[in-house]
C-alpha cells in the first residue's frame, strides 16, 4: 500500500485502490465520486446501539444487532414490541 507523511497532490484518477484511510480535512477538491455499489447498506446512528439497514426487500431497525422494528416493501410496519401513537 502507499503512506504518506505530510501533504500530497493527487491529480487525475486513483484506479485499483481498494481502501483510503485519511485524516485531516480534504482540501481542493470539488466532486468525488465513487463507482462501487454497497450490497447490504447499513446506517449506524450516533446513538449508542441502534442500526437501520435493508434485508431483501425490507428496511429494519436494530438495536444492538437484535431486530426491533421492519418496514416491508408492501408499506407494513412490524415491530417486536407495542407501538404508541400521540396526535
Amino acid at each position: 500500500g502507499q503512506s504518506f507523511n505530510g501533504e500530497a497532490d493527487v491529480s487525475g484518477a486513483m484506479t485499483g485502490v481498494t481502501s483510503l484511510a485519511m485524516t485531516g480535512a480534504l482540501s481542493g477538491a470539488t466532486t468525488i465520486t465513487a463507482s462501487i455499489s454497497v450490497a447490504s447498506p447499513k446506517v449506524i446512528f450516533n446513538a449508542v446501539g441502534w442500526s437501520m439497514e435493508q434485508v431483501g426487500t425490507e428496511l429494519q431497525m436494530k438495536h444492538n444487532n437484535v431486530l426491533k422494528m421492519r418496514f416491508t416493501s408492501t408499506g407494513s410496519i412490524v415491530a417486536t414490541e407495542e407501538i404508541t401513537a400521540f396526535g
